[in-house]
C-alpha cells in the first residue's frame, strides 16, 4: 500500500474470521482501530461494547 505522497503505509489490513470475533478484540495492538463487518447487529453490539472496553 502506498501512502498519496508515494512512501510506503506501515499499517496493513487484517481480515480475522473466527467463531467469536469479541474474543479477538483484547488480542488486537494498543491503537489498533477496528471496522466491524458482521451480518447480525447483535454481534455487531457485542463487538463494539468489546472494543469501547479496550479504550
Amino acid at each position: 500500500m502506498q501512502q498519496r505522497d508515494g512512501g510506503e503505509d506501515p499499517a496493513r489490513i487484517e481480515c480475522i474470521a473466527v467463531d467469536a470475533p469479541q474474543a479477538e478484540v483484547p488480542l488486537m495492538p494498543s491503537g489498533a482501530l477496528y471496522l466491524t463487518m458482521t451480518h447480525p447487529h447483535n454481534l455487531d453490539f457485542v463487538i463494539g461494547t468489546e472494543v469501547l472496553r479496550r479504550a
